[in-house]
């Protein structure tokens, strides 16, 4: 992780760990029509695979750069179980965790809540 990053990913931490941030309330609209799911504990967000009994996880601590955020959406895009809509969804959460926007921008900062 950049140490140019650190600070803003410290706030998003934090926002994304309190259950009553406004990130969070958002996080959680977005996810109640959403095949993903975000675990607070394990900071991760989580797709179960069907038919396997296996779980794919996209580590959010990672996701701080553009180079970040196309790397997993090219990942999760390879996988065999990647519907659109796996990928959409991801795309949806994505920007509303880290306002897609700005990372893309190269600001290198999230978006404040």
């Amino acid at each position: 992780m950049s140490k140019h990053t650190s600070g803003a990913l410290d706030r998003l931490f934090t926002r994304l760990r309190d259950p009553e941030s406004a990130r969070m309330r958002r996080l959680r609209e977005v996810l109640a029509n959403n095949v993903w799911y975000y675990d607070p504990v394990s900071f991760t967000l989580n797709y179960e695979i069907p038919d396997s009994a296996a779980v794919y996880q996209v580590l959010m601590e990672t996701i701080y750069n553009s180079d970040k955020v196309l790397d997993w959406l090219a990942q999760v895009n390879s996988k065999t179980w990647a519907t659109p809509q796996v990928v959409g969804d991801l795309v949806i959460i994505l920007d509303e965790v880290v306002n897609l926007r700005l990372v893309m921008d190269g600001h290198y900062s999230f978006s404040q809540s």
